[in-house]
């Protein structure tokens, strides 16, 4: 962070103070991961993403090439002022084995980390929920002021290491509980050199893995040298697997390195 030096004297001219010449505070630099798997959606996204202050990093993981080309294609018509990485990858991991695994070292290149993802179903409903996604990506990112309220909030409490929307009002009361995933915690809190954590009763996560963070917030997961091969074949799992571990582990995980977290509800 950019400091004023404090002023000095020309010995010549005791009259006149000089100031010395301080570059301009930059702002955090911004990675963007998002996991892709429908080209449509990630369309949709483009217009919110052109409301983050100037150059920022996109690391797009994609199921198949005719995704990966419609993802550049929308990059491009959108005119994003990013620096775009977007790759085919393993079904591994919904969204956390790509993020992980094929970006973990770029991610640590930047302050913040901004993870989206394209999934179009509510936990448990098989359906489309627009309406889920929607109300979680609107409280990250967006065209009315939210974008710069949730930078704001990172530079004004230096404390707060992760961002994400309130759980979801048709998000069941059981969501926000470890579930089956408290053997998956164990392990992976023991991976990251996380002691101190809550595997009971009600906890606060981004439902929905979607979020803003500090990197240095959540850098274990960085360096854990987790992989695709930690992650189970994609099979439909509703719970029980690494990835819904994660999921729950960022609020825990930054309270560890001394962060806290915040709650956005629009």
């Amino acid at each position: 962070e950019w400091r004023r030096a404090p002023g000095g004297y020309d010995a010549n001219r005791p009259t006149r103070a000089i100031l010395p010449t301080v570059p301009a505070k930059a702002g955090p630099k911004i990675a963007v991961a998002v996991h892709a798997f429908y080209p449509d959606v990630f369309d949709e996204l483009c217009p919110l993403l052109k409301t983050l202050p100037g150059r920022f990093t996109l690391l797009v993981s994609t199921p198949s090439e005719a995704v990966k080309a419609a993802v550049e294609t929308s990059i491009a018509q959108h005119g994003l002022d990013a620096d775009a990485d977007v790759r085919v990858t393993q079904n591994r991991g919904r969204n956390f084995g790509p993020m992980l695994s094929e970006f973990g070292g770029a991610i640590l290149a930047h302050d913040l980390l901004l993870h989206l993802h394209t999934k179009k179903s509510l936990h448990g409903h098989g359906k489309e929920q627009t309406a889920w996604r929607d109300d979680i990506v609107n409280g990250l990112i967006g065209t009315d002021g939210i974008t710069d309220a949730v930078l704001n909030l990172f530079a004004d409490r230096r404390t707060v290491g992760v961002v994400f929307t309130r759980t979801f009002r048709e998000m069941t009361y059981w969501a926000n509980h470890w579930l089956q995933n408290t053997g998956q915690a164990v392990g992976l809190f023991a991976r990251l050199g996380v002691a101190d954590y809550n595997l009971r009763g009600y906890i606060d996560y981004p439902v929905g893995g979607m979020f803003w963070a500090r990197v240095e917030a959540i850098r274990p997961l960085f360096e854990a040298g987790i992989t695709y091969d930690d992650f189970p074949p994609e099979a439909g799992q509703l719970d029980g697997t690494i990835a819904h571990a994660i999921e729950r582990s960022f609020v825990d995980l930054a309270r560890s390195r001394g962060f806290t977290f915040a709650e956005v509800d629009r």
